[in-house]
């Protein structure tokens, strides 16, 4: 059993190296997001000392958001063809029947946990800024209850979440560990933490300490067992710490394998083991990715949305108008 200390220390170190292949792409995408929210107010889609210029010898300075209009199309085309979920039976060992009920099963999770939500936050992100992501969970169904259910839920803010780098495939269903960070205020954290002191937490300001905050992590990381797979007389395959007593005399063909198993723990400031843990029951990293435009240039992996491409476009139309405007009223 891996010591409670090694997660953590094993986890600061993933989350270092993520935080900095992440770092050069999420600078971007916020600039692209808040380039997109620009308006006349925030003046977002001005470089800040043109628009201190033209403020401090008060000339004209319109924001003219074109960009906003050309990612809602795309956006409100999103809403219109949402994902579903179709579960088809694809071997031996599967029925139409079965499907249709595991069908049925994902849909009324999406329904209960109001997965469009999610879904659209993912999808608006990828848009703007290149990354977005939504996540699977499970929680009680109420305070007193002790069943469990599935949800679908947003993650708001895509730059706290991290997720393996070294994962290749689009939809990081070959991620091995991952991480989803959340702000918590102080009174919750000591309501939650009592027995946590974040007072030699100084050196770790800017982290995971903020003014008002502290921050916490859920952090999804899995291990290789050692197994055995094994081939039944009826043609099934099967693990062979998963067979019953009986079932030993129908082996046919071994062969050792590795499996996949999937840990959960939640980490806290300087503490140095997980305040919680558990098995996740799952066989991916219940985190999906919603990406943009990527693509691998050289070994390096670049990552946007539209925005990015329209950024000069709508400078120019900015500062046609502003000049245009300005032009009129000297006139």
């Amino acid at each position: 059993m891996t010591d409670k200390k090694d997660i953590v220390t094993e986890a600061k170190k993933r989350f270092a190296r993520a935080r900095d292949y992440y770092a050069s792409a999420r600078k971007l995408a916020i600039a692209d997001t808040r380039f997109v929210m620009g308006d006349s107010d925030n003046g977002w889609q001005w470089p800040e000392e043109q628009a201190k210029d033209r403020q401090s010898s008060k000339r004209v300075c319109l924001t003219v958001n074109m960009t906003a209009q050309h990612c809602n199309q795309i956006i409100n085309q999103i809403r219109q063809n949402r994902p579903a979920v179709k579960v088809s039976p694809a071997d031996n060992g599967s029925d139409k029947d079965t499907a249709e009920i595991l069908g049925g099963l994902i849909r009324n999770i999406q329904v209960a946990s109001a997965a469009d939500e999610a879904h659209d936050t993912a999808a608006e992100h990828a848009v703007y800024g290149g990354e977005g992501y939504w996540r699977v969970l499970t929680e009680y169904e109420n305070e007193t209850s002790f069943d469990q259910v599935i949800r679908v839920k947003a993650c708001p803010n895509p730059n706290l979440v991290y997720i393996d780098p070294n994962a290749l495939e689009q939809d990081k269903s070959d991620a091995e560990w991952g991480f989803i960070f959340e702000n918590i205020g102080k009174e919750q954290f000591k309501r939650e933490y009592p027995k946590i002191d974040p007072a030699s937490w100084g050196e770790m300001d800017g982290v995971w300490v903020h003014e008002d905050t502290f921050q916490r992590a859920e952090y999804f990381y899995c291990e290789y067992v050692d197994d055995t797979a094994c081939f039944l007389e009826n043609g099934q395959t099967a693990l062979k710490s998963e067979l019953q007593p009986e079932e030993f005399a129908l082996v046919v063909k071994e062969r050792p394998t590795k499996v996949k198993k999937w840990k959960w723990c939640k980490l806290v400031g300087g503490h140095d083991t997980p305040v919680d843990e558990q098995e996740w029951r799952g066989a991916y990293l219940p985190i999906i990715s919603v990406v943009g435009k990527e693509l691998n240039v050289n070994g390096e992996i670049v990552r946007k949305g539209i925005v990015r491409d329209l950024k000069d476009t709508a400078r120019m139309v900015n500062y046609a108008y502003s000049e245009t405007v300005q032009t009129l009223a000297l006139q």
